[in-house]
């Protein structure tokens, strides 16, 4: 058959805690996605005039369907805490306030909980302009820290989803 190139219609957020984080004791208690669309489109714009996937990999296929809602969706945490993945279609994230809420317990047993945009982070601090959630990609926020004013030092990498082989 050759090669198959796949789309996926949905995105993955994870937000996973650095080793000096977890040094400290620190865990992921809980996550949760605050705005979100309940519904997707399986397939992105153009897809019946392309003559290859790999022509719907560009930012113009974004499709996102209306169906934004405000119930908290949980994020899946992992058994050690450090690490909280969800799943979700394309969303137009531009003007809505912290899309994400993460609770953090440290190592004493006290809970905190932060809010994470979808912005690219300067210095760990999100920064001004939005992005848009976009199918086949993946985003990810590596906590490396808290600062004394109890604000979270991160990343924000968002890449295509694009399967590793090892």
């Amino acid at each position: 058959l050759g090669d198959i190139s796949l789309l996926r219609a949905a995105s993955k957020v994870r937000i996973r805690l650095g080793s000096a984080m977890q040094q400290q004791g620190y865990k992921i208690s809980g996550a949760s996605l605050n705005k979100y669309n309940e519904l997707g489109y399986c397939l992105p714009t153009a897809w019946s005039s392309s003559t290859n996937t790999l022509q719907l990999y560009q930012e113009g296929c974004f499709r996102p369907f209306g169906s934004a809602v405000s119930t908290p969706l949980p994020f899946s945490v992992n058994n050690s805490g450090t690490e909280a993945v969800i799943y979700m279609p394309e969303f137009a994230s531009q003007g809505v306030s912290d899309p994400i809420t993460l609770t953090l317990t440290d190592g004493k047993g006290a809970t905190d909980n932060y809010k994470l945009q979808f912005k690219n982070y300067v210095g760990g601090l999100a920064g001004e302009t939005s992005f848009d959630i976009v199918r086949n990609h993946i985003y990810e926020y590596n906590i490396s820290g808290i600062t004394t004013g109890n604000e979270l030092v991160l990343t924000c990498v968002v890449q295509p989803w694009i399967p590793r082989e090892e």
